[in-house]
């Protein structure tokens, strides 16, 4: 367990809290002090939660970031949208300025590695291998299964958790930078050592706020944010919805439209589609369409606004005669901040007559 959860033998008043809260019963008293078995503790962080003498700590990694801006590194943050819930009136854009004021380069949002993760579980539903499926966006449920239900693993989705599918974008976005994932959970810091490579180091928003009293560091109200309010780029191509468009019901209330099939000119770079936002989405679309065989992307819009469309689509090059697999992909971003929220990717065949 490394000492990823640490015991203030001085605090602890022989209150057993801890030991009757504890779900897996991984801690034991003995020598007048509570103490965690780490070959059983799943670090959800119950007994952190629940110790009312303060006698649990978690472990500090502030060093290891500081270390990090000292030495010139490029340290970018992935934020997990918790924050909103823990920093009260504090939105990405005040975060992020904050962040920078310690010696980070950039911060993004986790939300960008839970869209990627969300479509690879839209993969393995529509591929239909697997009849349970569950998430391993959680480390301490991951370890759960690992260690008292190993029966079953078998159903445990083989997909990057948000976390990591973030810190590898960065990492592909920023060569030779160094990762730092911020949020709630003490069990993350477990999941970035076991899988060495995506995130540098992890801390907790305690050693966030704790940081930032050190160095006299607070956030803007999201007030005097007004500066950077989010203006979105409106795709100048969309227009009204035409007649006949077909969608689903989607993740937080996004309705998705479905693409079977799109016929278009063949040997033409101007073609005809009907990409369109549904009336009444909570956000801005984004498409992008990609060739399943070659990954090659052969358009991408701006954002487009609910109840609009865009008709009129200039490829990359013209597309040959035939059946062409392809991916829609849908990014979204919420009409009030620009906060990324669930898109999708919806499968299809381009129609080249």
């Amino acid at each position: 367990m490394k000492d990823y959860l640490q015991l203030k033998k001085l605090n602890c008043k022989n209150c057993y809290k801890c030991i009757r809260h504890c779900p897996v019963k991984s801690i034991k008293f003995s020598d007048n002090q509570a103490n965690i078995i780490a070959d059983e503790c799943i670090l959800c962080g119950t007994c952190f939660v629940v110790c009312p003498q303060n006698a649990k700590q978690i472990r500090n990694d502030i060093h290891k970031v500081k270390d990090a801006i000292k030495s010139g590194k490029k340290v970018v943050a992935s934020i997990a949208p918790s924050f909103a819930a823990n920093y009260s009136g504090v939105n990405i854009t005040s975060m992020e300025k904050a962040l920078k004021k310690l010696g980070f380069c950039i911060a993004e949002e986790t939300a960008v590695g839970a869209q990627i993760v969300t479509g690879e579980y839209e993969k393995m539903v529509n591929e239909g291998n697997k009849s349970i499926i569950i998430s391993s966006c959680c480390n301490s449920v991951n370890t759960l299964i690992q260690k008292y239900f190993p029966t079953a693993l078998k159903y445990l989705a083989d997909v990057l958790s948000p976390m990591q599918a973030h810190c590898k974008k960065l990492k592909d976005d920023y060569p030779d930078c160094y990762t730092v994932f911020i949020g709630p959970c003490i069990s993350k810091k477990e999941e970035a050592e076991k899988y060495a490579g995506l995130v540098n180091t992890v801390l907790t928003f305690e050693e966030l706020s704790e940081w930032m009293e050190q160095e006299n560091v607070t956030f803007e109200s999201v007030e005097e944010d007004n500066d950077d309010k989010f203006t979105p780029t409106i795709d100048s191509d969309s227009g009204e919805i035409g007649t006949g468009s077909n969608y689903s019901g989607g993740q937080q209330g996004i309705r998705i439209p479905g693409y079977p099939s799109i016929t278009v000119d063949a040997g033409k770079d101007n073609v005809t589609m009907n990409l369109f936002n549904p009336e009444g989405n909570p956000c801005y679309f984004t498409f992008e369409i990609v060739l399943s065989d070659t990954g090659e992307t052969i358009y991408k819009s701006d954002m487009v606004e609910p109840g609009k469309a865009i008709t009129n689509v200039k490829l990359q090059h013209p597309l040959a005669t035939g059946e062409h697999n392809a991916v829609i992909k849908i990014s979204t971003a919420s009409l009030t901040d620009g906060k990324t929220m669930n898109g999708a990717n919806v499968e299809t065949v381009l129609v080249a007559k």
